[in-house]
């Protein structure tokens, strides 16, 4: 920000003129002041936004990114390899050739 003592030590036209150029520049930062402010509090607003939908979001019993379905789905993915594990260890390889040649048309 300039300084005062040339308005006060000038002649009144340059002293007008002067005042004139200090308050537009005072505007001008003022505006930016204001712009960034409001840009600022945009932000904070989406972000609030944001936060509360995916609060909501979670709530929603058929979102499969809920808390509870995550879990469910992981117990879904445990339980499966558990069974599929069994599975491997009860078939055997030699087994599971026999039923697939027997059962599977060959063309």
């Amino acid at each position: 920000m300039r300084s005062l003592k040339p308005v006060l030590s000038a002649s009144p036209a340059a002293s007008a003129s002067a005042t004139a150029s200090l308050n537009r520049q005072l505007l001008r930062e003022i505006r930016e002041t204001v712009d960034r402010a409001q840009r600022m509090a945009a932000e904070r607003a989406l972000v609030e936004v944001s936060r509360v939908l995916a609060l909501r979001e979670a709530e929603l019993p058929g979102n499969p990114r809920s808390p509870v379905n995550e879990r469910l789905a992981d117990g879904l993915k445990r339980d499966l390899r558990r069974y599929f594990r069994r599975m491997e260890q009860a078939v055997s390889e030699d087994a599971l050739e026999m039923l697939y040649l027997r059962h599977v048309e060959q063309e």
